[in-house]
């Protein structure tokens, strides 16, 4: 079993369901309102009511995407230190990753979650749009590497500031079961759930970077102080199991 003390209850997950409850508290208290004044606009606000509550089911879609990959990464030898919910400081605020995982070797992965369905292919106009086609329908959203891209070399500048000069290697990882993709040629790979492990041990040779420890600290500043050292997916204590 891998290092798990560090993982933190999944944030999208209480955003989403948050949002939810906002959503409808205040949609039906405005049709409450409405309803004995102005009948007719009850219509429009339940019609936006039921459009803000199906936004939501993106936030819960990415909650399940990265709540499998954590299921999968559980399992993993116990040389490999996991760390979720990491949020990196930046000249101009903050990058949020998604999954890192830190090995016994010092190497440090950053892992982008995606739990897209469909044909997932590169925009032919415009490298940093991609595209996701879907029961008819094509969807353009921004290039998951350059995101990634940013997220590794804030977290390399982070360490470096430290003193800890890092080896960082990024994946994105498409996590639904019903996804396809292109073979695609980016900086960084673009892997199903199913090859996520085999590419981590593809690494398992490499010469061990120095002061591993000291890097697993220093990301360890990087998640919140109050949360729990266990995580399982859904529980959570509110005190972190010692070192």
């Amino acid at each position: 079993m891998a290092n798990c003390q560090y993982l933190q209850p999944n944030t999208l997950r209480t955003q989403a369901y948050y949002q939810r409850r906002m959503t409808l508290a205040i949609g039906v208290s405005l049709i409450a309102l409405s309803l004995p004044l102005i009948p007719l606009l009850s219509i429009p606000i339940a019609v936006g009511t039921r459009h803000l509550y199906k936004r939501t089911g993106r936030l819960l879609s990415g909650a399940v995407g990265e709540e499998k990959v954590v299921k999968l990464l559980r399992h993993i030898p116990d040389r490999y230190t996991l760390f979720n919910n990491v949020r990196v400081p930046t000249d101009k605020g903050f990058r949020e990753l998604d999954i890192v995982i830190v090995g016994e070797n010092g190497l440090i992965f950053v892992i982008e979650v995606k739990n897209m369905r469909g044909k997932i292919k590169i925009s032919n106009i415009n490298p940093r749009q991609w595209r996701q086609t879907w029961a008819g329908k094509t969807k353009i959203f921004p290039s998951p590497v350059h995101q990634l891209q940013g997220q590794v070399f804030a977290l390399k500048d982070y360490l470096k500031n430290k003193g800890l000069p890092s080896w960082i290697e990024g994946a994105v990882v498409f996590s639904h079961r019903f996804v396809d993709m292109d073979e695609m040629l980016t900086i960084f790979p673009t892997l199903v759930l199913d090859d996520l492990l085999t590419y981590l041990q593809s690494f398992d040779s490499m010469r061990p970077q120095p002061r591993a420890t000291a890097m697993i600290e220093a990301i360890a500043e990087l998640v919140p102080q109050s949360q729990s050292a266990r995580y399982n997916g859904h529980t959570l204590d509110n005190k972190r199991t010692a070192n």
